[in-house]
């Protein structure tokens, strides 16, 4: 595919571009495939080693040049009470960490609903083999529990290859 540095800087009225060129214009920064993952069963957590939500999707990019956008919606998060506890939540390629979102909530002992949280993340992971995006929870403190999809709330995942 096409990078930035092979499109052309400028076109005139009445330049014949050759193929490869128009080619180029052409493939640059197109959506190449969309998949998607979603997650209604919840999931709690009471301990501060990081769990997988069961929220994640997996794309085989064509390019090893390609970029990946990937888009969550973590639905349905709540804290329980706890001493200083809070939520903490992860986007992950594979097991390595590539956002964070920590501490979220009040670090109070009282029950909260937390609502949504997101991500948005572009990423080159450089490769052709599959590749596996997924979110992971963690209480903040002990005691307490933390859940994602609390009262069976979707959540999705988007992944977006984009070629570069």
């Amino acid at each position: 595919m096409a990078t930035p540095t092979n499109l052309p800087a400028a076109v005139t009225d009445g330049t014949a571009l050759a193929a490869a060129t128009v080619n180029n214009i052409r493939g640059a920064f197109r959506i190449l495939q969309v998949v998607t993952g979603t997650q209604s069963a919840g999931t709690s957590n009471t301990t501060t080693t990081y769990a997988a939500t069961g929220l994640n999707a997996s794309i085989t990019p064509q390019s090893n040049t390609s970029k990946i956008l990937v888009l969550v919606q973590q639905n349905g998060c709540y804290k329980s009470s706890g001493t200083n506890n809070a939520l903490n939540l992860k986007l992950q390629r594979g097991t390595t960490d590539i956002v964070t979102n920590i501490y979220i909530g009040l670090s109070a002992s009282i029950d909260l609903f937390l609502g949504s949280q997101t991500f948005v993340y572009l990423d080159s992971p450089a490769t052709t083999s599959s590749t596996n995006y997924r979110t992971v929870l963690a209480a903040n403190a002990s005691p307490g529990t933390v859940i994602t999809e609390y009262g069976s709330l979707l959540s999705s995942i988007v992944l977006m290859e984009v070629s570069a």
